[in-house]
């Protein structure tokens, strides 16, 4: 697959998803890419590879560079030392220094700072090894030692720069300092940039890095973007920490004052402080005067803001308003969300804010009224107008910090923000206010993409933002108005892919669910022709790989069972697993403590351990639950082990809590790692190894396979000899996952964060994974007010929409994935399944999906018990779906020049679908022609079907309606009475020749049958073509040629370079504009210089059709009507006349 890598590495910007699935190597495959195209290579001396992902314990930087010393030896080792970065967190670094594995000078060791970060890193390791559970008291640690750490380098950064007498300090002088040869080791961002491969988490080159030499380093800007690629591992993953640092910030940025007094604040400046001229120096004229008159226009600005809406008064609630909190909500819709009036049960209604000033009182009274008021009274509109005010100054000081870093690029753009922020008077005495306008700066510019048409095209806009309405708690006579503001994290990712290449990769990056992937069409709407999509040969490439991994897979067997979920069945539950009364009611007593689910939970997984405990094939398991134990007082260890217990003695298995203990491992919470590591060891002894954990925990990224034990059968999937020394884990428990939406449940206080990232997904929901206009507002509606109260209860429903079904299955393939990352598997591999899931996967299409057999049998498992009387209309939409697709990769080969290449997959496309009209689940699941097909939404086998369509397959709308019926007839049929199969049978010739290609005369009932892009546009062509072809070579002894690539596709054949063939498998329902079409055919001939050419339609189902034949400039063109007639005798005139021309 590294020729992927090679292709899409090449591009200068844009993106392309790799969708491999687990265990394909995506690492393996992008290190030697790494190494071979780059290390070494002049051809890429200017260009740097970034390597992101979500977990820094995934990051594959000593692998890379074991690799590299083994291919080059002490060279390859320089190569690492001088051109590789890790870049971790700066505590991290020090944790080498701190642990005495780094030396540093005596003199170093004893500064007091250095001393300081010593026992803050001493004091954070006596907790961590106490065991103590106090999350408040280890970030107090945490942020005491990190505090320790930036002083420490911050210093470090001073004393350095102090002994080069301020000269710009390289790598080279750093090493070959008596005092600081060290530092590189602590902070590799020293070698930031002369970098050739830095490997990085996303939230790591999401801020500045201090590089210590040379000022901060911020990634996400033009000029660091230039001759860049990305390799982003997991993802879709991405986006979660991505969107937790939007939130984070967004939080952050909340609480630094409200709008009106920051607005007031920059007022103040710009009233009382002229323009800077020192700040570019006198000489620079033009420039000044340019930055003068924006000056002068924000001071304009600023004065009219603070006289027209009397800003330097309080705003105040009208007495009699007695809601604590109101919110002013706006987005793309703009729409405003507040309080209801009095007597309105609504809860929230669309109103108005109005701003009336108090002369007498000397402030701004605000009220709710239900008529918009006058643009100078709207509330809306004033605190619009004043967070432009705040944005444009962000941009003048953007601007001056631009002009700043060009006339002294010496300095970097960090730097050069804090010495432009001091020369408008916001200094370090003023913080607060210096990093709410660097974050605004790095929102609204570093942020933000550039192409503004393409981002109204993708839908994505800049963000949403809300204005929380409160009274100030310490001086009721003001009302604060905090402002949130979020941005959407698809926009980070378009400024990185208009100045670079990316390539993401991930086994689920092309599920399509917004709320737990990137909205890839935003992303491909704005980056246009360089958003780069897997042709079918790139695809061919992965699916080819997917075979060669698992193409000895049957040598093992995967055993799938269903466990009872279901909360209104416990006492059912309780009767089919415990039989003896003691237990019965010992189970039974636990339901005054926990709820049913849980309960069910807890004896759900008992029966799945006494399973387990009894299998000689299945030594390790894991359990993927939705909540860890120890949640709550009662859904623990203890509780779990005791039902453990109860069931193991009532199926005649007596077995102590100590030994059961032994087996089982939790793989959750601070303890994490550690107990991986134990259960490893105690499966790598052969012994048997029970882990517990949850989707959260161990997701996207985790390796738990472990080193094969002695005695223990095992068999390689593929014979491959790499990836053999471990294997993976025998079984896996998959809970119905329910923490897949935020829905805001529970009764704890909704935090400014939660209601974010409720926000967040609503808004991602509406825009792309089709929430409805009504839906949407109740779920504003809702989170609004349960921010206000939190036993609010939630209104909707959103369990069986697609946008769900795929967000689920995006965990799923992640959580069946921990079982593929090895070639190696035992006897058996086993899952259990909630049979509530049975319907979230069978409904889930996997026709653009890249799938490890795992994941792909679970799905024929589940599709084969889907209940067949449940809503079908997500099969409705795959059916259409893959028609439009398919439609579009047909145009995409057939448009524009023929290659090689491309003429060789069209053969391979047009003989697979005419050699396959239906088709059974096993042969065209994960096929790289599979969305060609479609099926029966209802559990039948199919051998026809009707549609209807106005238009080319391009479009699927309310005024052209792509309607696809396996019942009601439409206008054109799908079917072999359709496509004139009987008429051939009647052929001897043809019947004998399509028998011994192994081409079917009949559509058989199957699982799958062709889309109506597939049998109009190639089925019936190619099925006419090979009639025609075998009748006049056999019937006029000649041999029809292939064209050759320059103009393949023109006509079907030639005869000679004079005489021409085109076939035909027209009706007489298929209406043709003859003048048109002949016109066309003209054109075609002067393209390839042809004297005659021969329009052959195979059957004439017309008697009064007959042969028109056509003269123009010299040239002829024949209409032949059939070959055959209704009865598949051969209509001897039409052979007569072609014989004339092809002789």
């Amino acid at each position: 697959m590294k020729e992927l890598f090679i292709k899409f590495g090449s591009f200068i910007s844009g993106l392309s998803i790799f969708p491999f699935p687990t265990g394909l190597g995506k690492t393996f495959f992008s290190l030697q890419y790494i190494i071979e195209e780059f290390v070494f290579n002049n051809k890429h001396s200017k260009k740097q590879i970034i390597f992101l992902t979500t977990l820094k314990k995934n990051l594959p930087y000593e692998e890379l560079c074991e690799k590299i010393e083994q291919k080059y030896g002490e060279k390859g080792k320089e190569y690492c030392d001088d051109f590789v970065v890790h870049l971790k967190s700066n505590v991290d670094c020090v944790i080498g220094l701190l642990e005495g594995r780094i030396k540093i000078p005596k003199v170093e060791k004893e500064a007091s700072l250095y001393l300081e970060l010593e026992q803050c890193y001493k004091d954070y390791l006596r907790f961590k090894d106490s065991n103590i559970d106090d999350s408040a008291y280890k970030k107090q640690l945490e942020a005491q030692l990190s505090k320790a750490e930036r002083n420490f380098r911050k210093d470090l950064s001073k004393r350095i720069k102090e002994s080069f007498k301020n000269r710009t300090v390289s790598i080279d002088l750093l090493r070959n300092h008596e005092r600081f040869s060290w530092v590189e080791e602590v902070y590799p961002q020293v070698k930031l940039k002369q970098a050739k491969v830095v490997f990085a988490t996303i939230k790591k080159v999401f801020f500045s890095v201090d590089t210590i030499i040379s000022g901060k380093h911020t990634f996400i800007v033009d000029s660091n973007l230039k001759d860049r690629l990305f390799i982003i591992d997991e993802f879709d993953s991405c986006k979660k920490d991505l969107l937790d640092l939007f939130i984070d910030i967004a939080d952050r940025n909340a609480n630094k004052g409200d709008v009106i007094s920051r607005v007031n604040e920059v007022h103040s400046i710009l009233n009382s402080k002229p323009y800077p001229v020192n700040l570019f120096g006198i000489n620079q004229e033009a420039l000044n005067n340019r930055f003068k008159k924006r000056y002068r226009s924000l001071v304009k600005r600023a004065k009219t803001y603070n006289k027209d809406y009397k800003l330097s008064f309080p705003y105040k609630f009208t007495e009699d308003n007695d809601q604590p909190k109101s919110f002013l909500f706006s987005d793309f819709t703009n729409e405003t969300i507040a309080e209801p009036s009095e007597g309105e049960d609504t809860g929230f209604v669309r109103s108005y804010y109005q701003r009336h000033f108090r002369v007498k009182e000397k402030y701004n009274e605000v009220s709710i009224i239900n008529e918009k008021p006058t643009d100078s009274k709207n509330l809306l509109l004033v605190l619009n107008n004043i967070n432009k005010l705040l944005i444009q100054f962000s941009n003048f000081v953007y601007d001056l910090t631009e002009e700043y870093t060009n006339l002294n690029s010496e300095v970097s753009y960090d730097d050069a923000i804090y010495t432009v922020l001091d020369a408008l008077h916001i200094d370090s005495q003023k913080r607060e206010i210096q990093e709410y306008f660097i974050q605004l700066i790095e929102y609204y510019h570093i942020i933000t993409p550039a192409n503004n048409e393409n981002l109204k095209l993708s839908l994505i806009t800049k963000g949403f933002h809300y204005i929380d309405i409160f009274d100030n708690p310490s001086h009721n006579t003001r009302t604060v108005f905090k402002k949130v503001e979020a941005f959407f994290p698809e926009l980070w990712l378009m400024k990185i892919c208009e100045n670079a290449m990316v390539i993401g990769m991930s086994a689920t990056a092309n599920i399509s669910s917004s709320i737990s992937n990137f909205a890839i069409p935003s992303l491909s709407a704005y980056l246009n022709e360089h958003f780069y999509q897997l042709d079918l040969f790139d695809e061919e490439i992965i699916r080819n790989s997917i075979y060669q991994k698992y193409k000895l897979f049957d040598k093992t067997k995967l055993n799938i069972k269903e466990i009872n979920d279901t909360t209104s069945n416990l006492n059912n539950i309780i009767n089919l697993n415990f039989k003896l009364r003691p237990h019965k009611t010992m189970v039974s007593s636990l339901s005054d403590q926990l709820e049913e689910i849980d309960i069910i939970r807890l004896i759900n997984i008992a029966v799945i351990y006494y399973d387990f405990k009894v299998s000689n094939n299945i030594n390790s398991f894991i359990c993927f639950l939705n909540k860890g134990f120890n949640d709550s007082k009662y859904f623990n260890r203890h509780q779990l082990i005791k039902v453990i217990k109860a069931y193991l003695k009532e199926k005649g298995l007596k077995k102590s809590e100590n030994e059961i203990n032994k087996d089982i491992f939790f793989a959750i919470g601070p303890t994490y790692q550690k107990n991986i590591e134990n259960v490893r060891k105690r499966a790598e002894m052969g012994e048997k190894a029970f882990l517990i954990t949850t989707y959260n925990t161990m997701g996207a990224g985790q390796n738990i396979q472990y080193k094969i034990p002695e005695d223990i059968n095992v068999y390689s999937i593929n014979g491959l000899d790499y990836n053999n020394e471990e294997k993976d884990f025998d079984g896996c428990y998959l809970e119905t996952p329910t923490y897949v939406i935020n829905s805001l449940s529970g009764d704890n206080k909704v935090e400014t964060k939660d209601l974010l990232q409720f926000l967040y997904e609503t808004t991602y929901l509406f825009l792309f994974d089709g929430l409805s206009y009504t839906e949407r507002y109740l779920r504003l509606l809702f989170g609004f007010k349960k921010n206000r109260n939190k036993y609010e209860k939630a209104p909707f429903n959103n369990k069986r929409k697609m946008f769900f079904i795929n967000a689920i299955n995006k965990i799923i393939i992640q959580a069946v994935g921990r079982l593929s990352r090895t070639n190696t598997k035992g006897i058996e591999t086993k899952i259990y399944i909630d049979q509530s899931l049975i319907e979230y996967i069978g409904k889930f299409d996997i026709s653009s999906m890249f799938l490890g057999k795992e994941y792909e049998l679970l799905h024929q498992y589940c599709f084969e018990k889907l209940s067949w009387n449940s809503d079908s209309s997500h099969l409705k939409d795959i059916n259409i779906n893959n028609t439009i697709l398919s439609n579009e990769i047909i145009k995409k080969i057939t448009y524009g020049s023929w290659d090689e290449r491309y003429i060789q997959l069209y053969h391979e496309l047009s003989d697979f679908i005419l050699s396959n009209p239906t088709i059974s689940q096993n042969k065209i699941s994960n096929h790289r022609f599979a969305k060609f097909f479609i099926r029966n939404p209802q559990p039948s086998k199919v051998n026809s079907y009707s549609f209807f369509t106005d238009t080319d397959f391009s479009i699927h709308t309310k005024e052209h309606p792509l309607e696809i019926s396996f019942d009601n007839k439409k206008s054109f049929e799908v079917s072999d009475l359709s496509a004139r199969l009987d008429i051939i049978q009647k052929v001897p010739l043809l019947r004998d020749e399509f028998l011994n290609r192994k081409i079917p005369l009949v559509f058989t009932e199957n699982d799958y049958i062709l889309n109506p892009v597939a049998y109009r546009n190639i089925y019936l062509g190619r099925l006419g073509e090979l009639a025609g072809q075998i009748l006049l070579e056999k019937t006029l002894n000649i041999e029809l040629l292939e064209l050759p690539e320059e103009i393949f596709e023109v006509f079907d054949f030639r005869v000679n370079d004079d005489v021409y063939i085109d076939f035909k498998h027209w009706n007489t329902s298929y209406a043709v504009k003859a003048t048109k079409e002949r016109q066309r055919n003209f054109e075609k001939m002067n393209r390839v210089d042809a004297k005659v050419v021969l329009i052959i339609n195979l059957i004439n189902d017309d008697p009064n059709h007959r042969i028109i034949e056509t003269a123009q400039g010299g040239k002829e063109l024949i209409e032949i009507p059939g070959l055959l007639d209704n009865d598949g005798k051969l209509i001897n005139s039409s052979f007569i006349k072609i014989q004339k021309y092809v002789n």
